[in-house]
């Protein structure tokens, strides 16, 4: 075999290792990993050395091949079912069904107790609830009556009360 038949075998043999890798990671492996980017690698492997010893135009052709090749396989594995149930996620939540944050909105005004110490963060107990809230500014110590002054999405704001004690919440 000449020089240019060895190179040809390498560049073909590095492309196929490395289309193998890339199925191995589609079809049996899950996740993509070392073996993922491993096909990656030597297919990109081939490319460079078909360029260095064939030429610039059958580097060209080894590149254009393998991405051609690659996009195919991904369709290819896309539209396989055992690819598919580990690339799409075919379930959905309805509404309700999941673990959807809890609006405070109707708790503005109300007062409750630090349970934690708030630096500026911590929780507190609203109505029986425990919320995690931030205070206006400073620390609040553990057990210092708060009210709920804003709620701005998933944010609680409070501030210190003047009530001596408060148990667990009470509605303004």
């Amino acid at each position: 075999m000449d020089s240019i038949g060895v190179a040809i075998a390498i560049t073909f043999g590095l492309i196929a290792a490395g289309a193998l890798l890339l199925g191995a990671e589609l079809f049996v492996i899950p996740g993509f990993g070392i073996v993922g980017i491993g096909g990656i690698l030597m297919i990109g492997a081939a490319c460079a050395y078909a360029w260095l010893t064939m030429g610039q135009a059958a580097g060209l052709a080894v590149c254009a091949a393998s991405l051609l090749s690659t996009v195919a396989l991904a369709i290819f594995a896309l539209r396989s079912k055992t690819a598919r149930k580990r690339l799409v996620l075919e379930t959905s939540l309805s509404r309700g069904g999941g673990n959807e944050a809890a609006s405070f909105q109707e708790l503005v005004g109300h007062e409750g107790v630090a349970k934690t110490m708030l630096r500026p963060s911590g929780v507190a107990l609203v109505d029986g609830r425990r919320i995690d809230v931030v205070s206006e500014g400073g620390f609040i110590e553990q057990g210092t009556p708060v009210q709920i002054t804003l709620v701005d999405g998933p944010r609680v704001v409070v501030r210190r009360t003047n009530h001596d004690s408060i148990q667990g919440g009470n509605n303004p």
